[in-house]
């Protein structure tokens, strides 16, 4: 037996569908409602004919029998006798003639009743003519005329109700039966039409709702089961044919599984991949989740690592402030250095980066191995140390003797031996410079170097700077000019900053042509004040304006050979600038004019 077909509603857009489901019903219904008013007009014409006829038969008997009565009751002899016939006479002619002439009305569109009721009329006419002319000869004494009319009467009585007008009469009263009739079947079709409509309006409306919701219920309860079916994780199946808004939102949505499938696969190549130990942590404090890379770093198993607490690996005397420092990343992010074991018990050093998933309800974290990093630490701050304890007293102790030499407590040096000893002390100065800028940056980078701050004028800010560097620029002349706001106050160190100001105007010396001029400018801008270091000097190529404050950056290559300096003191500027909350910039001056500013702000003192 073949299987049955399932009916379906063509594949077009659900718009369509639900334009279909109103107009289809609406178009049937107005159908419906045509039919309707034409069997119902067809049953109002039947039951006005039925009125009509049943009128014209009305109005016929009326006639007849008001014929039958001016015949009868205005014989000739009795009007004469009374001596009242003209009144009596006026009286029934007046009902004769309202019949005639209704029944004129009703028979106009009918040749043959029309012509039945004109010739009944015309015998009336007559009959009532001979009536009056026997009344006025016996009146006048014309006896033989009277007698002659009453005698002939008769034929006009026959005349008015003539064979004619009786089956007029009679057609009439079978034509009104016949549309009474008429009207009852029309009534009758009227009330079927009327049951039949609404029962196929009823049924086709159900079936097509039926038909458009079941293709859309499918359909979605299929989209429905590919959704639950992402989310127990099994495949999705076949897409959902046809070109509607479902089938367009299956294959997006399709794409859109296949696009985090994808995604969610690199996610675990990541994962799976990454040297970095990446791994979520309950409320508890529990591993729940750890990536493959827990065996390069702990030397533990992944699995084995689960349901552990992580404190079981925690340096002890980093327990307490990592769980502090977790109790504070419930609200925001944080990044903290720990000590932690190994499996074999050797203790690494790790960098923590966690964010708190309050949806989750639980820590991600991801673990960066950084012990070489700090191993490198390490190593540089006893470099560091050795400099400071192992070079720099030497260094001084050479210079002493350099400076002894120089001033002739040995014995007097020959030229050539006095420009060897300026040689020998000028290289001795700037390595002690470079030891002290190492010294500097290193206490900068260990966050070991503490500001002093007090509230200072600027003015007072740049004659601390002032005194250092006032003989060299004498040396080459160089005017240093004060201008701008220079009783602003400032929360800074002094010391610090005054060491800004002398490495800035120091290079501005260097860089810049003998009996120029060097500008130091103070000015208010909000919080903060800003100060210029303004020279004359050859300005700095554009590109490399940035550059500059890099660690050991110069210029030109033969900058630190001509003209000195560790390469070290505008990164120590940029640094010390911004640990007062400052910044620090450098630009060629405006409208063509040689030179370069430094500019630097420091926090107005509120």
């Amino acid at each position: 037996m073949p299987e049955a077909k399932e009916l379906r509603v063509p594949n077009i857009s659900i718009v369509k569908k639900g334009l279909l489901l109103v107009l289809v019903p609406l178009c049937f219904e107005i159908a419906a409602v045509l039919m309707l008013q034409e069997a119902v007009m067809q049953a109002d014409g039947a039951a006005r004919e039925a009125i009509k006829q049943a009128e014209i038969s009305d109005c016929t008997n009326s006639l007849i029998k008001e014929l039958y009565t001016l015949i009868t009751t205005n014989k000739l002899g009795d009007l004469v006798k009374e001596g009242n016939s003209g009144e009596f006479r006026i009286v029934e002619r007046a009902k004769v003639e309202k019949e005639l002439n209704r029944l004129k009305e009703l028979t106009a569109e009918n040749r043959k009743q029309r012509q039945v009721i004109a010739d009944t009329e015309t015998a009336y006419k007559q009959a009532s003519k001979e009536i009056e002319t026997g009344v006025q000869a016996f009146a006048a004494g014309d006896l033989e005329r009277f007698s002659y009319i009453k005698k002939h009467l008769g034929r006009y009585a026959r005349a008015m109700v003539s064979p004619e007008l009786l089956e007029l009469n009679k057609e009439v009263r079978e034509e009104s039966r016949a549309a009474a009739q008429a009207q009852s079947e029309k009534n009758s079709t009227v009330k079927v039409l009327i049951n039949v409509l609404l029962f196929s309006s009823v049924t086709f409306s159900l079936l097509l709702a039926y038909l458009v919701t079941n293709s859309l219920t499918k359909r979605l309860a299929r989209l429905a089961e590919k959704a639950s079916a992402v989310a127990r994780g099994e495949a999705l199946g076949g897409p959902i044919e046809g070109t509607d808004e479902i089938a367009r939102v299956d294959r997006v949505f399709t794409n859109m599984v296949e696009t985090l499938e994808e995604a969610n696969y690199r996610e675990r190549a990541i994962l799976e991949n990454a040297r970095d130990l990446i791994c979520s942590i309950s409320k508890e404090g529990k591993f729940t989740a750890v990536s493959k890379a827990a065996f390069n770093l702990f030397g533990i198993e992944a699995q084995d690592l689960q349901g552990r607490f992580f404190t079981d690996l925690m340096h002890e005397a980093d327990i307490k402030r990592v769980s502090n420092a977790l109790e504070n990343t419930r609200n925001s992010s944080a990044q903290f250095e720990v000590q932690m074991y190994r499996a074999d018990g050797k203790l690494i050093d790790v960098l923590w980066s966690v964010h708190w998933s309050s949806e989750e309800g639980a820590l991600f974290c991801v673990i960066h191995d950084i012990t070489e990093r700090k191993d490198a630490e390490r190593l540089r701050q006893e470099v560091v140390k050795m400099v400071t304890h192992d070079l720099r007293t030497p260094l001084t102790a050479v210079r002493h003797v350099l400076e002894m030499l120089d001033s002739g407590m040995s014995g007097k040096l020959d030229q050539e031996a006095k420009k060897l000893v300026e040689r020998a002390d000028k290289a001795s100065a700037r390595m002690s410079l470079l030891i002290n800028d190492l010294l500097d940056i290193e206490k900068i980078r260990a966050g070991q170097l503490k500001l002093q701050k007090a509230q200072i004028m600027t003015g007072e800010l740049f004659d601390l700077a002032l005194d250092t560097v006032l003989a060299l620029s004498q040396q080459k002349q160089i005017e240093i000019r004060l201008q701008g706001q220079l009783e602003i106050e400032v929360s800074a160190d002094p010391d610090r900053i005054a060491q800004v100001l002398v490495n800035l105007i120091g290079n501005a010396i260097k860089f810049s042509p003998e009996k120029s001029t060097i500008v130091l400018e103070a000015e208010a801008t909000g919080q903060f004040v800003k100060i210029r270091v303004k020279d004359q000097g050859r300005g700095i190529p554009r590109e490399k304006l940035q550059e500059i404050f890099k660690e050991f950056a110069q210029v030109e290559e033969r900058d630190a050979r001509e003209k000195g300096g560790s390469g070290l003191g505008l990164t120590i500027c940029k640094a010390l600038v911004e640990m007062h909350g400052g910044s620090i910039w450098a630009e060629n001056n405006a409208n063509n004019e040689a030179g370069t500013s430094f500019i630097f702000t420091l926090p107005a003192n509120s």
